[in-house]
């Protein structure tokens, strides 16, 4: 996952990606090519050419395998006192989201999530350290959801890679609190729903 988390050469790289992808390479010595800081589309065309030269499954696993990657990576810990950037009865969350995030996950371990049904707006209203512990949950729940009653899936991918400054200090400080492997795993995770939920891009 170097390639996720720091920014190199890439006209390289695609130059390369998009000679294996003409070529139909089956060299299974593949580089991520795709980088959190560049476009979403680029990341597309890393997932596609992985597919198409037979190396997809030595990068990414199926949601099963993910949720218990998940469950070994993330501990069950008890969740944080403060849940959202607000408090009580806060003049700022005028439309009563707020409240309504604390309330549904106050008290909530991050394996409880699939049963609460979270939505998108839930992350907008996270402190850091809640973003970080129920991170593991919500992707738990995006990959139970089939009948698709969130668009947290969404959220989630516009936390790790959209390029605007709002989502990419959030996801800087959530990543300051964990450790490489919980890193690691979040971002299969994240890769997994771009390829199997928006094969043609995400529209930010």
């Amino acid at each position: 996952l170097e390639y996720l988390l720091a920014q190199h050469n890439m006209q390289t790289h695609t130059n390369w990606a998009y000679q294996c992808m003409l070529s139909n390479s089956d060299d299974e010595d593949i580089v991520l090519l795709a980088s959190s800081y560049n476009s979403e589309e680029r990341l597309s065309l890393t997932l596609s050419i992985l597919r198409r030269v037979g190396a997809y499954s030595l990068f990414y696993s199926d949601s099963t395998q993910l949720i218990d990657k998940l469950e070994s990576t993330f501990p069950n810990d008890p969740p944080p006192q403060r849940i959202t950037i607000y408090a009580d009865n806060d003049p700022r969350d005028y439309d009563g989201e707020g409240e309504l995030v604390e309330n549904a996950l106050q008290g909530k371990y991050w394996k409880e999530i699939p049963n609460i049904k979270p939505y998108g707006f839930f992350l907008s209203y996270l402190t850091h350290e809640s973003l970080a512990y129920y991170l593991p949950g919500f992707f738990t729940f995006v990959f139970t959801d089939t009948k698709k009653y969130s668009d947290i899936d969404q959220r989630l991918l516009w936390l790790f890679f959209d390029d605007t400054s709002e989502w990419r200090n959030d996801l800087t400080e959530i990543l300051k609190l964990l450790t490489q492997e919980q890193v690691n795993c979040l971002f299969l995770c994240a890769l997994f729903v771009l390829a199997n939920n928006y094969p043609h891009g995400l529209s930010m």
